[in-house]
């Protein structure tokens, strides 16, 4: 079974501190990005720490957006992703009517992984984010089938905890240099506030793009943040210490 690669997404983190140079250096203004919420749903635990957090822990993350003007979707991520885990029916599906399913690298710094995932138009997700509609209801047919196919872990959909929201604001075809990235900032219970660039490329350029990619972010007088820590992780580590 040949190991499926459609691309490599590589990201960058701005930090609070620079999110407002980051804004003007690249000319994004509020009016011209696209709004949305954001939501994620866990099995917070009672304990303090990641271990709260064990669908993350276990590479599982399930996300519901709001997007204003647009359809709303909901998201299951499997991250780090293990390809030889594809049954053929994943191996070889792509887009369908209301849904899409992508295998990507997923590079921060040089954390390099691969992650497997399944988004869907949903209608329900304003309901759910208000506590209306159980969280099973955000989660199409085929993307429960995608969590018993490629993951060994049973979880029931009902039983997890919305969190959030965050508020997002998106920026698409965003010129830096050769590239035309997309970039997003997260807002989170006016606690946690970033800017992620992202640019996607070939698996076989992505090296060089990498370094390319930082060196433009670096010429507009921006630092990165250097942990290697994923958005996700810190925003539900700081959703989830908000609901004990």
């Amino acid at each position: 079974m040949d190991a499926r690669l459609d691309g490599i997404e590589i990201k960058v983190t701005i930090g609070a501190e620079q999110v407002q140079l980051a804004r003007q250096a690249l000319a994004l203004s509020g009016d011209d990005g696209r709004r949305r919420r954001i939501y994620f749903c866990e099995d917070v635990a009672a304990a303090g720490g990641s271990a709260a957090l064990p669908l993350l822990d276990n590479g599982i993350i399930l996300r519901l957006r709001q997007n204003k003007g647009g359809k709303d979707d909901s998201t299951v991520k499997l991250r780090p992703f293990d390809r030889t885990r594809l049954t053929p029916r994943w191996l070889h599906a792509r887009k369908h009517d209301g849904w899409e399913f992508k295998v990507e690298g997923d590079w921060v710094g040089d954390r390099h992984v691969v992650a497997a995932s399944l988004v869907a138009d949903q209608d329900q997700v304003p309901k759910v984010g208000r506590g209306e509609a159980l969280p099973g209801r955000a989660f199409s047919a085929e993307q429960e089938q995608f969590l018993s196919d490629c993951t060994p872990v049973r979880l029931g959909l009902d039983g997890l905890r919305v969190l959030g929201p965050v508020d997002a604001i998106r920026w698409k075809d965003v010129p830096l240099g050769d590239f035309e990235a997309v970039a997003e900032q997260w807002d989170v219970s006016g606690a946690l506030r970033f800017l992620e660039l992202s640019i996607l490329v070939d698996p076989a350029q992505a090296v060089e793009a990498q370094r390319s990619f930082v060196r433009r972010i670096a010429a507009k007088g921006l630092d990165p943040d250097n942990r290697q820590e994923t958005k996700t992780r810190m925003v539900l580590e700081h959703l989830a210490d908000l609901r004990r």
